[in-house]
């Protein structure tokens, strides 16, 4: 990987792996079989350094990793445009990896109640969800390989 051309704004690992945990959304980027590029914003969960996607058991996403299984996953804590400066607080971070499809039913299920404690919900909550849900989805399991993160350390100051 390139080096950062704005190396003061290079954030640690630790902001990067604090913006993953305390956030909710963010855009995995794909490459379709036919080598067109391909973003798809979705919710995730981060557990012991992968994200956790999921999706339905046919579509664009699992056509393109299928073919082209690594990508990278992008989330913006926050960016707020400072017109006086022309400038933008942020704080954003990437996770280049490779995405696995997981359908096997025991850890499809332990790594969607992992998502599901992301967001904090309740054990009978996520059991039922699960119960409904689980059958008709498959898990995308991107380990993280490569994380960067690049901002204002001011724009971490919520978290």
């Amino acid at each position: 990987m390139k080096p950062m051309r704005r190396s003061e704004l290079k954030l640690s690992t630790d902001q990067a792996l604090s913006i993953l945990k305390h956030n909710s959304h963010g855009v995995l980027s794909l490459v379709l079989p036919d080598g067109t590029p391909y973003g798809v914003p979705l919710n995730y969960g981060y557990f012991d350094h992968k994200i956790i996607m999921h999706a339905a058991l046919t579509g664009l996403k699992l056509d393109a990793i299928s073919v082209h299984p690594h990508a990278c996953f992008t989330v913006i804590h926050k960016a707020e445009v400072d017109i006086a400066h022309l400038s933008t607080l942020y704080a954003s971070v990437i996770a280049f990896g490779k995405v696995e499809l997981i359908t096997e039913p025991i850890k499809k299920h332990h790594l969607l109640t992992q998502m599901l404690n992301h967001y904090g919900v309740s054990e009978s909550m996520a059991a039922h969800a699960l119960k409904v849900d689980a059958p008709q989805t498959v898990v995308l399991l991107l380990t993280i390989d490569e994380l960067t993160a690049k901002g204002y350390s001011q724009a971490l100051e919520d978290i």
